[in-house]
């Protein structure tokens, strides 16, 4: 079996607006639909934790390092 990958979001860092920034990620990384990503994103705002699964872990690194940089708080976890 595959090993998935999950990029925990629980937030955004204060003075920090990342929305459009994890929008753009998720269309490059997870190739979304702006609708899905948008409800995503709609989950952040509302301080609603999220995952976003990958089936790559250096997939799933440079993710989390993006939304890091853009503002998100997250971490990268190995799926049990």
């Amino acid at each position: 079996m595959d090993k998935m990958y999950n990029v925990h979001i629980s937030g955004y860092r204060e003075g920090k607006l990342p929305f459009v920034s994890l929008v753009k990620l998720l269309l490059k990384y997870k190739n979304m639909s702006l609708e899905d990503a948008r409800a995503t994103v709609d989950k952040v705002w509302a301080r609603k934790p999220i995952a976003v699964e990958f089936t790559d872990l250096n997939t799933a690194t440079e993710f989390s390092k993006s939304a890091d940089e853009a503002g998100l708080n997250c971490i990268v976890n190995e799926q049990p």
